[in-house]
């Protein structure tokens, strides 16, 4: 019920259903985490559904199987996490639109999709977390339309390590930009110059023999070009290629999102594409 504090003592709680917690209520183990374990061995929709208004989870471990929509989905109202261990199987923290987290000193793993899933119109701060081996660290929804605003974000102080993908991933609709940014790419190109210059010398003489080739390097050329525009991949920079030392470029690209509130101090290590991406749909 409103405003009901809840001590869980050192155990292993089995569920079979998803838990909903549609009011404002503090669940708080007795221990540390790995001591109040809560598991829910069924399939099924979502873990734990929190609505309520102020919701507050601490010193709890949570462990997933077969849930579809994620360990923990965020709909409406604020739920505020401290000290919990998720480990996910499927997808793992699920922020939807107008819903606020907080989500400190926790730690995620296991999630075959994102570890946080973020979408357009939330508010979501992430301090002093660690999220790994999943397949992203954490994936932020930026296509605001009218109705949704953009995400709030604040990151700082988490480790993100040791995940498939990416560390943060931005998915974005694709438009003009997006097609400029390939032709660029294309003609930067190593030996896109000097291919260019070739055709030239060719066209001064009066023989028809090396039309064939200028012919069938131009088409080649616009082959690419088109491959590299319908692309639905593009991602940007993909720093910290080195597995051991954390990079501080990464916060510099994150600080250009206005989505972004704060971040620093974070760390970015041993991600398989790099520690942030971009993708366009």
């Amino acid at each position: 019920h409103q405003d009901d504090v809840v001590i869980l003592l050192p155990g292993r709680y089995s569920v079979s259903s998803s838990i909903f917690i549609p009011d404002s209520i503090t669940m708080e183990g007795f221990g540390f985490p790995d001591e109040i374990v809560i598991e829910k061995k069924t399939k099924g929709s979502t873990f734990v559904e929190s609505t309520g208004a102020d919701v507050r989870l601490s010193n709890i471990k949570f462990i997933q199987h077969d849930a579809i929509e994620g360990i923990l989905c965020v709909r409406k109202g604020t739920l505020n996490m401290e000290n919990c261990v998720l480990q996910c199987q499927t997808t793992g923290v699920i922020v939807q639109t107008s819903a606020r987290l907080t989500m400190n000193v926790c730690d995620l793993y296991g999630s075959k999709g994102a570890g946080v899933e973020i979408y357009p119109g939330s508010v979501c701060s992430l301090v002093g977390n660690s999220i790994h081996h999943c397949r992203d660290g954490i994936l932020i929804k930026d296509f605001a339309n009218a109705l949704d605003g953009m995400p709030a974000i604040t990151m700082e102080n988490n480790n993100i390590h040791n995940n498939e993908g990416y560390a943060v991933i931005l998915v974005k609709p694709g438009d003009g930009e997006y097609q400029v940014l390939a032709e660029r790419r294309e003609e930067d190109r190593p030996g896109a110059e000097s291919k260019g210059d070739i055709p030239s010398t060719d066209m001064s003489t009066s023989s028809s023999a090396p039309a064939t080739p200028k012919s069938a390097e131009t088409n080649s050329m616009e082959e690419d070009l088109a491959s590299a525009v319908n692309r639905k991949w593009q991602f940007s920079r993909q720093i910290s290629r080195n597995k051991e030392v954390s990079c501080s470029r990464p916060v510099q690209d994150l600080m250009e999102h206005q989505i972004f509130v704060s971040v620093q101090g974070n760390q970015f290590r041993r991600n398989g594409k790099g520690d942030f991406g971009t993708f366009f749909y």
